[in-house]
């Protein structure tokens, strides 16, 4: 396991019915940018609701597309990638997206669009930050010291503790926190007591995150009708957004289609280096010719539950694993799961051409089977949450709850400021990199 944990969890979030985690940090240099699906959608107006107006103004304006110019964003039927002689992104892409552009009727769906990917690159392979660190020469990195507290003098901060020692901090120098969600918040909650900060009192008081569906289900290669002279290995990917009662979320396709190989390693090694989703091997049957799609549905967990929260345990742990994660699915989240299954599979319908779908195959986890009928619950909903957000949202003048305001900059702190998802007001659906870019590039202006 990759994955690291540096928080607890409350004893009752453990007694959820379907999730009881959150996913961890992955603690090598480039971090999450290394294992990521590269999905990089820009939010519409109306999925940046509960948003400041002074906020979405000039990411939309400019700083959403500067992200994707940086990040090399492109839809699936502009990659480029190219591999045993052919595009792999070519007739199956836009033959996944003919099929399933029928979806738009499907109540709630608010649009189906050719995936946003972050692989626009010269080699078609996703963006990761690694590449961009190792190529400066003014970033410095140092290894295996841990901060733990930030010190302070009732305004700004004075000095990092850490692992290593304390750190001054000179004067007139910018703290910034780009450090995931959980881990700053930790961080802050430690460092700034709401006695001397009132201002912080919110730190941790609100969370939100997606819960996860995962599904994947074949059909006979024959029912997308691809041209004789396609490519025995073709990819394609497709994003697919939706509201219900203003709660959000969104199904993201990856799919592969292949004819008979000897080689099911090559066909998964191409899935693998090329696809936004994962396909496992074991998917992949040699002996026919078939489309294999694996669909990732994410819902919105609702960021007004207040038993949702992230606060300090009370234990003698480190200070920076002392934090405790508390969550639990209200009736607005149910709903939208139930909902959103309910949709993933009209969708997956969408790629069978028999009227009773008996052309139609899901794959079982349990049973590691294929099968007609879709497979229960208990077996596509993920027990992580992802993408966890909204700790220490910013806020406008007349949000006088949030800990950030719209500098970016903890509030009552004079040096402080905030970088990721920690900042979202609300947490839609959408996959977070390309509006934490948006909003880092916007902070390094406001700077």
């Amino acid at each position: 396991d990759l994955e690291l944990r540096p928080w607890s969890i409350s004893p009752e979030t453990l007694e959820n019915e379907y999730v009881q985690k959150v996913c961890g940090q992955i603690p090598f240099l480039g971090g999450r940018s290394t294992h990521w699906s590269g999905w990089s959608p820009i939010p519409s107006t109306k999925e940046l609701a509960g948003w400041p107006e002074d906020l979405k103004v000039p990411l939309q304006k400019t700083y959403f597309g500067l992200a994707q110019k940086f990040l090399g964003v492109i839809e699936a039927n502009e990659i480029n990638a190219f591999e045993n002689n052919n595009y792999l992104y070519g007739t199956f892409q836009s033959g996944l997206k003919s099929r399933l552009d029928s979806a738009n009727t499907i109540e709630s769906v608010e649009h189906v669009r050719h995936a946003p990917l972050a692989m626009g690159n010269d080699r078609s392979i996703k963006f990761s930050t690694v590449e961009r660190l190792l190529s400066m020469e003014n970033v410095t990195v140092i290894y295996e010291c841990t901060v733990e507290e930030i010190l302070h003098d009732g305004k700004k901060a004075t000095a990092l503790r850490t692992s290593q020692g304390t750190i001054e901090i000179p004067n007139n120098t910018k703290l910034i926190l780009a450090m995931s969600t959980l881990p700053a918040t930790t961080l802050v909650l430690n460092s700034f007591k709401t006695t001397e900060f009132p201002q912080l009192c919110n730190v941790g008081k609100r969370l939100t995150a997606h819960f996860v569906s995962s599904v994947i289900a074949r059909v006979p290669r024959q029912n997308l009708s691809l041209p004789d002279n396609a490519p025995d290995v073709e990819l394609g990917a497709v994003y697919i957004p939706g509201i219900n009662d203003g709660a959000q979320y969104h199904l993201q396709l990856s799919g592969v289609a292949y004819t008979q190989c000897n080689d099911t390693n090559n066909i998964h090694d191409i899935c693998k280096k090329y696809s936004a989703n994962s396909i496992p091997n074991e998917c992949i049957d040699r002996s026919r010719d078939d489309i294999v799609v694996s669909c990732s549905t994410l819902g919105e967990l609702d960021y007004k539950n207040k038993s949702n929260q992230f606060n300090l345990a009370n234990n003698n742990q480190s200070l920076t694993t002392n934090g405790e994660l508390k969550f639990h699915l209200n009736d607005q989240d149910e709903r939208l799961w139930d909902l959103m299954d309910s949709v993933t599979f009209k969708v997956m319908n969408k790629l069978s051409c028999s009227a009773n779908g008996d052309d139609l195959e899901y794959w079982h986890e349990t049973d590691k089977k294929w099968k007609k009928d879709p497979p229960p619950s208990d077996q596509i909903r993920n027990k992580n949450l992802v993408h966890d957000a909204s700790t220490m949202w910013i806020g406008d003048n007349e949000d006088t709850e949030a800990p950030v305001g719209l500098d970016y900059r903890l509030k009552g702190v004079n040096n402080v400021y905030l970088t990721g998802g920690a900042l979202w007001p609300t947490g839609g659906s959408w996959n977070p990199v390309l509006t934490i870019v948006a909003m880092a590039m916007h902070l390094a202006d406001t700077m």
